[in-house]
């Protein structure tokens, strides 16, 4: 009669304390003291969501009664739990699922279990829609290193980079960075070469121009010899000469400044050059007489500033 009366006392609470607070009632005279304090120990760690001391004291209690129902359904859910947790940490969804799912298979979850359950599940479709969103930004900082967005690229991976929620892949968003790094620095070199190369070509022009001047010049200096005009055609030989000379200096100045990592090379083949013009105008001065020897130079120094045009600035 006290037992029918105590049963229907505790009536309203969860079906798992009701079948415990039975057991541990008629442990007193069927089971030993070390089962029902086990049981006791158990549903107080439950209800403390203290999981891992539930599951090694629910182990006591089966260690006396191996058959009990309660105690192995218990069991049930925290090896459950606990696998559930260690596939939640390695982030594999489709293992949480159906671990998820395999807890409709026991005849009963204690709440504060099925409590903790819920709240993972919740966590996963929230850490999914995170990869879900990480892996299409990732594809969109591709796309935008693709086609040379670089602004576009950066901002949307410091919005990965300074999002805690993003934590979890920091190692896929630092490839990410890595790849964006070298992009824009390989972007930079092109962009700093085209901007040589424009520089260069502009001033190429710049001396192109000064040449066809001093052409006219050379051209000028051709008709008076023929004319026989030779006071007029003594003095633009050496206007010309001059000129040229001056062309030629600063065209060579300009591509030391130009192109320093060269300079040992390009300031060698300039005394090569020079000696052996020297040595020309000198042979032609003897032979020929000054004139030829200043013709000689004009054509000499005309080429050579051609030569550096072509081989530096174009």
């Amino acid at each position: 009669m006290l037992f029918k009366k105590v049963v229907k006392g505790v009536f309203k609470l969860k079906r798992v304390t009701i079948v415990l607070f039975v057991l541990i009632l008629v442990a007193g005279c069927s089971f030993s003291k070390v089962y029902t304090d086990a049981i006791e120990e158990t549903e107080e760690h439950l209800n403390n969501e203290e999981f891992d001391q539930a599951l090694k004291t629910v182990k006591i209690a089966l260690n006396e009664k191996k058959e009990d129902d309660v105690a192995l359904n218990i069991k049930s859910g925290l090896l459950k739990y606990k696998e559930l947790t260690q596939q939640q940490e390695k982030r594999n969804w489709e293992n949480v699922t159906d671990v998820i799912n395999s807890f409709g298979t026991l005849d009963s979850v204690h709440p504060k279990l099925k409590k903790q359950v819920d709240e993972i599940n919740k966590q996963m479709l929230i850490e999914t829609n995170l990869e879900t969103e990480l892996a299409e930004g990732l594809e969109q900082v591709k796309s935008d290193l693709d086609n040379s967005l670089f602004e576009e690229a950066n901002t949307l991976l410091n919005s990965f980079e300074t999002n805690e929620e993003f934590k979890f892949a920091e190692k896929e968003i630092n490839i990410a960075r890595k790849e964006y790094d070298q992009q824009f620095e390989t972007f930079k070199e092109k962009e700093k070469t085209a901007d040589r190369n424009k520089e260069l070509k502009e001033l190429s022009v710049k001396y192109e121009k000064k040449l066809t001047k001093t052409q006219k010049m050379e051209d000028n200096m051709k008709v008076l010899k023929k004319g026989d005009s030779s006071e007029k055609f003594i003095q633009a030989l050496v206007d010309t000469e001059v000129a040229y000379d001056k062309i030629l200096n600063q065209i060579y100045k300009l591509i030391i400044k130009e192109y320093p990592k060269e300079e040992d090379k390009i300031r060698e083949e300039q005394r090569t050059w020079l000696s052996n013009y020297e040595e020309d105008v000198n042979e032609i001065r003897y032979k020929s007489g000054e004139y030829d020897a200043m013709e000689f130079s004009v054509q000499s120094k005309k080429e050579r500033t051609k030569k550096l045009l072509n081989e530096y600035l174009k």
